[in-house]
């Protein structure tokens, strides 16, 4: 707490203690009252005030506070914290509700949209599961590790390396170019196994490496890429010749085979044209 003030009574020439902001002071000695000078007196700090209902009173203490001074400090009305927080739980509300709809409606505009395209096996759409082959046991299967497709013999075809082809008949032509087991694996239209044929090796009729395309004409001839060469075969993997890359600036990139002619996209930006034997 601050030093009182110190006033000097005229009287007796006693001092006067002042503490407060009374305009007058009495002396303690002589009884006299002296009126204490405006820059003497004490002010009391201006009290800060909020006009609302409900006022809550604070007690402030501290340097160069006074006692039995309190500082008066009004919080809003219940009124006004209840309209503030509906006001902020309204927005969030509404969002809510409208992303609950959207959910509703985007569920079932999907469903209708989706079943328009999509049609289930026994559906009408553009296209639909007649059959499948394959799964774990023996025979033609699929296994997950580590073989894809595997024969009534036990032999497998690779997972990283299966091409797959089909004729006008429904047979099934799938090339293995996994590394020294390069081979064409044949299956009837219900997916059982027939045969294979092809080998390792630099004889005609043999794979050498890089084998990562094939394809069935018309009248089921095979075809299969080796190199920037096409290996041609019949459908019980006889050879019969083999196509010569000079025909398309020896860069085979991309082929696909028609009735009587076969289509080839090389590397330099050409596709080629090539008319097939018909015998």
């Amino acid at each position: 707490m601050s030093d009182p003030k110190v006033l000097t009574c005229p009287t007796c020439g006693a001092q006067l203690n002042i503490s407060g902001d009374e305009p007058q002071v009495k002396c303690g000695y002589c009884g006299n009252t002296v009126i204490v000078p405006e820059e003497l007196r004490v002010k009391q700090p201006d009290v800060m005030r909020v006009e609302m209902p409900q006022p809550q009173v604070v007690v402030v203490q501290g340097p160069g506070a006074l006692p039995g001074t309190p500082v008066e400090f009004y919080s809003p009305p219940r009124s006004s914290s209840a309209f503030a927080f509906l006001g902020c739980l309204f927005p969030i509300l509404f969002t809510a509700a409208i992303f609950v709809f959207v959910y509703f409606m985007l569920d079932t505009s999907a469903k209708q949209f989706f079943s328009s395209m999509i049609q289930s096996a026994t559906g009408q759409g553009f296209a639909r599961q007649v059959s499948s082959f394959g799964g774990d046991g023996t025979g033609a299967v699929l296994h997950r590790v580590p073989k894809i497709v595997s024969t009534q013999s036990g032999e497998s075809v690779f997972p990283s390396s299966l091409h797959l082809a089909v004729d006008g008949l429904g047979n099934i032509f799938i090339l293995n170019s996994f590394a020294n087991q390069v081979a064409v694996y044949v299956f009837n239209p219900d997916g059982k196994y027939v045969n294979k044929f092809g080998s390792k090796g630099d004889q005609a009729g043999q794979f050498d490496a890089f084998n990562d395309l094939i394809g069935v004409d018309g009248k089921s001839r095979v075809y299969v890429k080796d190199w920037d060469r096409l290996l041609v075969f019949d459908s019980s993997g006889r050879y019969i010749d083999t196509i010569s890359d000079d025909l398309y600036d020896r860069s085979l990139f991309d082929f696909a085979v028609g009735n009587d002619d076969l289509f080839v996209v090389s590397s330099k930006n050409k596709v080629f044209k090539l008319s097939i034997n018909s015998q």
